[in-house]
C-alpha cells in the first residue's frame, strides 16, 4: 500500500523485480488518497483482501494503518520511506517469497520433462552477444508455459468421477507423426478419464463409435491437422504409415471431433477451409470448447489469405510478411518502445536464422533461403513463446529450442537452447 503520489515509482520498481506481476494473483498494489488516515486505510486493506482466508502480508509504505482494524489473517508492516523500501528491501522481500520474476519463471519451467532448464546460462548468452540480457529477460517474462494441469484444463478433460461417456463415444490421440505429444496426452487423459483413450485410426476401424474426440495440444498453422485427416482418408504423404489409413466407409456413422488446448487464428482458419473444400466438415468437426486458449498471429489481410489459400508461396514460405504479426514482438511486449522492439527483433531474427540453418542441415532438408528466413522467428514468422511440458512447437522462437554456432556483431558462440532436448 502506498499514497497515490508514490504509485508510479513503486509500480516501476515492481515491474523491474516482479515482471508481469499485475497479471498474477500473488501481488497487489493498493493506493490510498489519505496516507495519514489509519482507519480508512485499514478499510482499504480489508476490501482488497475480500473474502479470502489466505494469509496476507501488507507493506504500508509511507502510510499510516490502524493495524487493530485489519482482519486477523493479514499482517501489516508500516514502512516510513518509499525510496528506502524500493532501494533496500523490495527485491529481498520478493525473492524470499519466490515472487521475483526469475523465481516465478524457474518454478513454471520446472515442469519441462526432458532435462534441467538453466535460465541463468541461457540469459548469459545474451550478455556474451553484446550486453543484450534485457532481450532474453523480456522474452522469458512473456513465455507461455503449459504444465499438465493447464493442458488438461484447456482440453476440458473431466475427472473420472464425472465422466459421462457411453459405449458409442471415446477419447483418442493420433500417432501418425512421430513425436512426444501423443503419448504424453494419452497418459494424461487416461489418468483423468479412467483409461478411456483410444488410438484414432483403430477407434475408427472398430466401427462402433459415433463420436470420437481427438485430443491435441495445439492447432497453430493447421499443417499437422490437415495431414492427419488426409492420412486417414488415404491421401497422406509417404512418411506416414499405410496402417493408419482407414476405409472411408468407416466414417459414415462416425463424427471425429478435433479438440485442441491452444488454437491460433491461422490454424483454425486453415482447418476450416480444408474441411469445407473437401466436403468432409460433417465428418470432421473442430471441437471448440470454452476452455481452449486462443491466440492471433495474423493481420486482417493474412486471415483473408489463409481463407483464400494464398498464405504460402511455392517454397512454403509466407507469401507476404505483412500477413503475420509475430506474437513475441507485439508493441505491448516491448512497452510500446519502437527502438527496443526493433533492436530485439533484429537480434532474434539474425540468431534465429543461423539456428534454423543448423537445424535444417542436421535434418538433411532442402529449404530455400526465404523459407529459412521465415522460420528465424519461429515457423512461418509466428514468433510464439509457447512451451508445453513435453514439447515446444516449431512456431516458437528458435532461441528457446534450437542449438548451433551463432554470430552477432563481432561476437560468436555455441548457442544452447533454454529447453534441452526440444529439437
Amino acid at each position: 500500500m502506498c499514497a497515490s503520489g508514490h504509485v508510479d515509482g513503486l509500480r516501476r520498481a515492481l515491474d523491474r523485480v516482479a515482471g508481469r506481476w499485475e497479471h498474477a494473483n500473488e501481488l497487489r498494489l493498493i493506493t490510498c488518497a489519505f496516507p495519514n488516515d489509519g482507519a480508512r486505510n485499514a478499510s482499504l486493506i480489508n476490501a482488497a483482501i475480500g473474502a479470502s482466508t489466505r494469509g496476507v502480508f501488507v507493506f504500508a509504505v509511507g502510510v499510516v494503518v490502524h493495524e487493530s482494524r485489519v482482519r486477523q489473517h493479514a499482517e501489516v508492516e508500516c514502512v516510513g520511506s518509499v525510496h528506502t523500501f524500493i532501494r533496500r528491501r523490495l527485491r529481498t522481500i520478493l525473492e524470499a517469497a519466490g515472487l521475483d520474476w526469475q523465481s516465478v519463471i524457474r518454478d513454471r519451467l520446472s515442469c519441462w520433462l526432458h532435462g534441467t532448464v538453466d535460465v541463468d546460462g541461457w540469459l548469459r548468452q545474451f550478455e556474451l552477444l553484446g550486453s543484450n540480457r534485457w532481450i532474453g529477460e523480456t522474452l522469458l517474462q512473456f513465455a507461455d508455459i503449459w504444465d499438465s494441469n493447464r493442458l488438461a484444463a484447456a482440453l476440458g478433460l473431466p475427472d473420472a468421477a464425472t465422466l459421462d461417456l457411453d459405449r458409442t463415444t471415446t477419447f483418442a490421440v493420433n500417432r501418425f507423426v512421430a513425436g512426444k505429444s501423443a503419448d504424453i496426452i494419452a497418459n494424461m487423459a487416461k489418468k483423468r478419464t479412467g483409461g478411456v483413450v483410444s488410438d484414432l485410426a483403430e477407434a475408427i476401424r472398430m466401427h462402433r463409435f459415433s463420436k470420437i474426440t481427438v485430443l491435441e495440444d495445439c492447432l497453430l498453422s493447421g499443417t499437422e491437422a490437415t495431414r492427419v485427416v488426409e492420412q486417414l482418408l488415404g491421401g497422406g504423404v509417404h512418411r506416414e504409415r499405410k496402417s493408419d489409413q482407414v476405409d472411408s466407409a468407416y466414417l459414415q456413422d462416425c463424427v471425429v471431433h478435433l479438440r485442441y488446448a491452444l488454437v491460433a487464428d491461422w490454424g483454425k482458419a486453415r482447418l476450416a477451409s480444408f474441411l469445407h473444400d473437401r466436403q468432409i466438415n460433417m465428418r470432421f468437426v473442430h471441437d471448440e470448447t470454452p476452455t481452449m486458449f486462443a491466440i492471433e498471429v495474423l493481420s486482417a489481410e493474412g486471415l483473408k489469405a489463409v481463407q483464400e489459400q494464398r498464405i504460402l508461396a511455392s517454397d512454403s514460405s509466407v507469401a507476404d510478411e505483412e500477413f503475420v504479426v509475430p506474437l513475441a514482438f507485439r508493441p505491448a511486449v516491448w512497452k510500446d518502445d519502437v527502438n527496443l522492439r526493433t533492436r530485439a527483433m533484429d537480434m532474434c531474427r539474425s540468431v534465429g536464422e543461423q539456428l534454423i540453418r543448423a537445424f535444417v542441415r542436421t535434418k538433411g532438408w532442402s529449404w530455400s533461403d526465404r523459407r529459412i528466413a521465415d522460420a528465424a522467428l519461429g515457423a512461418w514468422r509466428q514468433g510464439l513463446l509457447v512451451v508445453f511440458a513435453h514439447s515446444v512447437p516449431k512456431e516458437t522462437l528458435p532461441l528457446l529450442w534450437a542449438r548451433g554456432e551463432v554470430k552477432w556483431g563481432r561476437r560468436r558462440l555455441q548457442w544452447k537452447p533454454l529447453l534441452p532436448c526440444a529439437e
